[in-house]
C-alpha cells in the first residue's frame, strides 16, 4: 500500500525520527496544503513530512500513487499509465524514474587497495584544423584595410578603443567615449 499513513508507519516503527539526522526530538510544525502533518527536528532544525525521503516526496498527487504502482506491476507503458491515471505522460515518466532511483542499489565507495592502470587513446582529430589549409578570411578587404583581426567591443563603445584603467582599487574599467 502506497499511502501517507503507510509511509508514516514504516518510518515511525521505533518512534518519529528526523530523516536527515535520525534524532527523535521532533515537534509538529504546521500542516501542508494537502492537509498532511509537517514536523520540525529540534536537533538540526530542518522540517519534514511523512513522505520526505520517499519517491512520493514533493508530488502533488499522492492519492494517485497507488494506481500508479498497480500500473507498474502490470508493466504498462508510460503513455498507457498516463491515460489510466489521467495525468500527462511526462509526469508518469518522472514518477517512474523516481521509483527506479529509490530501488537502485547504493554504490559503495571505493575502499582498501585500489589499482589503476594507464590507458592510451588514439589521437582524435575532431574539431581540429586540417593540416595544409589556409585560414579563412573574415569580412572584406575594403572593410579592413590593415588586415587587423576583429575585436569584440562592448555596446556603447563605438570607436572600439581599448579600456583605460581607473585609479587602483576602484575595481572598475572606464571606456572612452
Amino acid at each position: 500500500m502506497l499511502s501517507t499513513s503507510a509511509a508514516r508507519e514504516r518510518r515511525c516503527h521505533d518512534g518519529l525520527a528526523c530523516p536527515r539526522c535520525r534524532a527523535h526530538e521532533v515537534q509538529r510544525w504546521g500542516r501542508e496544503r494537502s492537509g498532511g502533518q509537517r514536523y520540525r527536528c529540534l536537533a538540526c532544525r530542518r522540517t519534514f513530512n511523512d513522505l520526505t525521503g520517499t519517491a512520493m516526496a514533493g508530488t502533488r498527487l499522492p492519492a494517485r500513487w497507488e494506481q500508479y504502482a498497480e500500473a507498474m506491476r502490470q508493466a504498462l507503458s508510460c503513455r498507457r499509465a498516463a491515460a489510466l491515471l489521467d495525468v500527462d505522460h511526462k509526469t508518469v515518466w518522472r514518477w517512474r524514474h523516481r521509483v527506479m532511483a529509490q530501488l537502485a542499489p547504493a554504490k559503495p565507495p571505493l575502499s582498501g587497495i585500489v589499482e589503476a592502470d594507464e590507458t592510451f587513446f588514439r589521437r582524435n582529430f575532431k574539431r581540429s584544423k586540417p593540416v595544409g589549409r589556409q585560414q579563412r578570411t573574415r569580412g572584406t578587404a575594403a572593410g579592413n584595410p590593415r588586415g587587423q583581426p576583429p575585436r569584440a567591443t562592448p555596446a556603447g563603445n563605438p570607436r572600439g578603443q581599448p579600456p583605460r584603467a581607473t585609479p587602483a582599487g576602484s575595481g572598475r574599467t572606464r571606456w572612452p567615449c
